[in-house]
């Protein structure tokens, strides 16, 4: 398993500097999945609220993270109001 110079593990992502380089990835989504490296642990509404995804809507963040979580970047913990998500 391949790590970053933080400790944080690579493997099933692709990455660059930390930063996820998934060509089939939005912009929004890379995003997102940044502010999951460097937080560690964040909820829906920590992310809105997050200066660089103000202009993003909630909808969208919520179908961004799905996306991520379909595709093994980022894990989900919890159902409803308590969830929080990490990579």
């Amino acid at each position: 398993m391949e790590k970053t110079n933080s400790g944080n593990s690579t493997e099933g992502c692709f990455y660059e500097d930390c930063t996820l380089k998934d060509p089939t990835v939005p912009p929004a989504a890379a995003k997102i999945h940044f502010r999951l490296w460097r937080e560690k642990r964040l909820t829906i509404t920590s992310l809105c609220n997050a200066h660089d995804l103000r202009d993003v809507p909630r909808s969208t963040v919520k179908h961004h993270l799905r996306l991520l979580v379909a595709r093994g970047y980022v894990q989900r913990h919890g159902r409803g109001k308590g969830t929080w998500y990490t990579l």
